[in-house]
């Protein structure tokens, strides 16, 4: 017998096999949960030297919801069900020979390696060759969300080339639409310039925009979520 997760998102269920070190998180995890209350890295499956599978908080913000309080370990067996963010997680013991793991589980449980060779392609292809050094802003940048599930976000830029997106661990944009690379943000001795290869997708004062210089008061919009420029 192995122990399991079944993970009820976005109306189906998928299945993972417990596996020593495996972490749960908004990313840098082998199971990636896209939620703005999710910790980077959440937690971590251990198992010690009897079999036992324990489930351990990484000093996350809002940690483990086990039947409605919150947990900062938890002993994983048959039937135990828990919460991280909108995630259930149900535990079960499935026989080894005879469950088949489905073609949906390399998505669910892509590891962080693979995630960042995408990303790594993915910030190669949007950052020009020429901007590679970090140059300090002339001013330092603020990025307010302020529509979208990330309302009330606020990031902190003093140096660039950096890189937003869906694969971007450091800053993530949740958006179920964005692109792996939305946009990037770099100096260029005139001020701080937006750069972007979804002009469609990424609009920039609500007009599709390939690069310009960013102002206080800009918006940078991504279908729902909308990101105000600040400089200072």
């Amino acid at each position: 017998m192995a122990l399991h997760f079944i993970i009820e998102k976005n109306g189906r269920e998928e299945t993972i096999p417990l596996k020593d070190g495996m972490v749960i998180g908004r990313a840098e995890a082998d199971i990636v949960i896209k939620d703005p209350v999710v910790s980077t890295r959440h937690a971590m499956v251990r198992r010690d030297g009897q079999g036992n599978w324990t489930l351990l908080d990484m000093d996350s913000r809002n940690g483990i919801i086990y039947e409605g309080r919150k947990s900062k370990n938890l002993t994983l067996k048959q039937g135990i069900n828990f919460s991280i963010g909108k995630v259930l997680f149900k535990t079960i013991e499935v026989e080894d020979t005879n469950f088949t793991i489905s073609k949906s589980l390399s998505m669910a449980t892509e590891i962080w390696h693979e995630k960042m060779a995408r990303m790594t392609e993915s910030v190669s292809k949007s950052a020009p060759k020429e901007i590679r050094e970090p140059d300090l802003f002339p001013a330092t940048l603020k990025l307010d969300f302020v529509a979208g599930i990330q309302t009330g976000t606020q990031w902190v830029i003093a140096y660039g080339p950096r890189a937003f997106g869906s694969e971007i661990p450091e800053f993530t944009i949740l958006e179920e639409s964005a692109p792996g690379v939305c946009f990037i943000v770099l100096g260029d001795g005139k001020g701080i310039t937006f750069r972007t290869d979804y002009p469609s997708k990424v609009l920039l004062n609500g007009k599709p925009t390939k690069t310009d210089l960013v102002k206080p008061g800009d918006e940078i919009s991504i279908a729902q979520t909308k990101i105000r420029v600040g400089i200072k």
